[in-house]
């Protein structure tokens, strides 16, 4: 009897050193990511991508969006070889050719014997991918969102057409069941497959949103707040960027992390202060978390506004600026908001 305790509380014990091992090695993960992405602010872009290898030492399994930002380093420094090897981690993440071929930043590997090469090779099977997606598991959240984009594509044009209030009432009430369906089915396919992280999954766009995304900010406008636990330990877990849970939890609540920082201005941006004290408390949830400070974040997203070539600003750090309530309701249509 003693011996299997002994078992038990060893095997409890060489977890909790593993899981502790697992978050510091995601901690350190992020804070050379952030170093990196600080850097381009500065136009660093050969430091930056020092900084972006070094996360990649300790995270082999890093995000597309690292790699993506990473390949942009390399290119604007003419190592075009570690721009190939970083932008060919992007077909095993699931990211289709064409959002590379979009992108005006590559156009100087797009004129090279070696970009022929490289596309033959990317528009190949990915079977010789050492880590696969789960396709069936990808293809079902992707269903999930088409349903959901769908419902409130119309909800939005019978909001915006002034809609009689009563059918647009019941359509909401409709919009409320859909919504906790598709969060009920989530919550089933994570108990059992596991957290859709990007290494089971895959992405869409290099721009280091989930591709689910819509389905999670949806069921926190619903009340689900039974969807943040499940967040949280994802991120824990390293399956999840710390930056998508701050988003979702300061719907219920406010700025708890300040991820707000810049507002969009007709003439440029305009950046949104703490007082001092509200600062430090917020830099401390952040830091909890992973994520940089506050001052940095608005480093990155002042950055953003000027600059496309990367994907360095985070969610809802930047509140957007419409000319009119037209484009405001277009843009919403557009996405399913």
């Amino acid at each position: 009897m003693n011996r299997l305790f002994h078992k038990i509380t060893l095997v409890f014990f060489l977890l909790a050193v593993a899981l502790q091992a697992n978050a510091q090695t995601n901690t350190a993960y992020y804070a050379r990511i952030n170093e990196a992405e600080v850097l381009v602010t500065d136009s660093l872009f050969a430091e930056a991508l020092v900084k972006y290898k070094q996360a990649f030492s300790l995270q082999p399994a890093a995000t597309a969006n690292a790699y993506y930002n990473a390949a942009v380093c390399a290119t604007l420094t003419g190592k075009n070889k570690d721009a190939f090897t970083y932008l060919g981690k992007l077909k095993c993440k699931g990211i289709a050719l064409d959002e590379i071929q979009e992108q005006q930043v590559f156009i100087s590997l797009m004129g090279t014997k070696e970009w022929q090469k490289f596309s033959k090779q990317y528009q190949r099977s990915a079977s010789n991918c050492t880590d696969k997606i789960n396709q069936s598991y990808r293809d079902t959240l992707l269903a999930m969102v088409a349903s959901d984009q769908h419902y409130y594509r119309i909800r939005a044009e019978l909001a915006s057409n002034k809609t009689d209030s009563a059918l647009l009432a019941a359509y909401v009430d409709s919009i409320d069941y859909i919504t906790n369906r598709n969060t009920d089915a989530f919550l089933r396919l994570v108990a059992r497959n596991g957290f859709p992280s990007e290494n089971l999954v895959g992405a869409t766009k290099p721009d280091g949103a989930v591709f689910y995304n819509i389905l999670l900010r949806h069921a926190v406008q619903r009340g689900r707040r039974d969807i943040l636990p499940v967040l949280l330990t994802a991120v824990q877990n390293g399956e999840l960027s710390p930056h998508i849970y701050a988003y979702h939890a300061e719907y219920f609540e406010k700025a708890k992390f300040g991820s707000t920082v810049v507002r969009g201005t007709a003439s440029g941006t305009q950046e949104l202060p703490f007082s001092p004290e509200a600062e430090e408390a917020k830099n401390q949830e952040r830091a909890r978390l992973g994520m940089e400070s506050l001052a940095d974040l608005r480093k990155k997203a002042n950055f953003s506004s000027r600059d496309k070539r990367f994907y360095i600003n985070k969610p809802n750090s930047t509140v957007r600026f419409f000319k009119s309530r037209e484009e405001m309701l277009q843009y919403r249509r557009e996405n399913s908001l």
